[in-house]
């Protein structure tokens, strides 16, 4: 990664986070960690939504917190009524002016050099929209440490969520550990990681790209997951035979 070197003329970001009670501390560490860990001239702004939030900390002392120490460059969105995440989304996604927008969940950590691979992509392909690897803090301590750098996020038969390898014959065409991968068609897929998924709490996507694709009423089709059985008939006779087997 330190060895790529970026276009000066790549896209702003900004990075929209939404929120319903979260803690004071995981908010502001999420806001820190995007503000020191971006490059100036790529972050546009941060909004901060809150989703019709009713615990004290989160009302007007977040509101002076971040006029004082951040100004006009952390902006803070009241919901009028309850949202929803999808929704509370596209109301951030409404009043951002960066050219992508980033989604973050208000308990995440930016990490050196996260903005630069995201815009990129999206400047080469603006119909992109990305989900990246993401490292893990444990819950416990705070301790931090480095993600599946090979992985795609899945389903265990027992619906827990888990990271996984990615393709191999992807792997094999990545030329570096940034280097995107798109999801092939659903069949193919299927033959080689049956339970392959996406983690949707981040990610990015260009704002033209989110007015082409329509927003309506504010609100987004929702998340789809399919679930398919085969049905096998089994005729009397072998079920009759296995019973005397047994």
């Amino acid at each position: 990664c330190k060895s790529i070197e970026y276009p000066q003329d790549l896209p702003t970001a900004s990075v929209v986070i939404v929120f319903k009670n979260e803690r004071w501390s995981p908010v502001l560490r999420t806001v820190y960690s995007v503000l020191n860990r971006s490059l100036k001239h790529l972050l546009k702004e941060v909004i901060l939504v809150d989703d019709q939030s009713d615990i004290e900390e989160m009302g007007q002392r977040l509101d002076d917190y971040c006029e004082e120490y951040f100004g006009d460059f952390v902006r803070i969105l009241r919901a009028p009524a309850r949202l929803g995440l999808i929704k509370a989304k596209n109301y951030g996604a409404r009043n951002a002016t960066g050219d992508v927008v980033v989604f973050l969940d208000a308990h995440c950590e930016a990490n050196a050099g996260w903005l630069e691979p995201i815009v990129y992509r999206i400047q080469q392909k603006r119909t992109a929209i990305l989900c990246p690897i993401i490292d893990l803090i444990n819950s416990h301590n705070l301790s931090y440490h480095r993600g599946f750098l090979n992985a795609i996020g899945t389903f265990t038969w027992s619906l827990h969520f888990s990271w996984s390898n990615i393709f191999s014959r992807i792997h094999k065409m990545r030329k570096s550990l940034i280097d995107p991968f798109s999801l092939e068609p659903l069949l193919l897929r299927i033959k080689e990681k049956r339970s392959a998924i996406l983690c949707p709490g981040i990610d990015m996507i260009s704002d033209q790209d989110m007015a082409d694709g329509g927003t309506g009423d504010g609100s987004v089709g929702g998340f789809w997951w399919s679930l398919h059985f085969n049905w096998i008939p089994i005729p009397a006779r072998i079920r009759n035979a296995k019973k005397n087997k047994s």
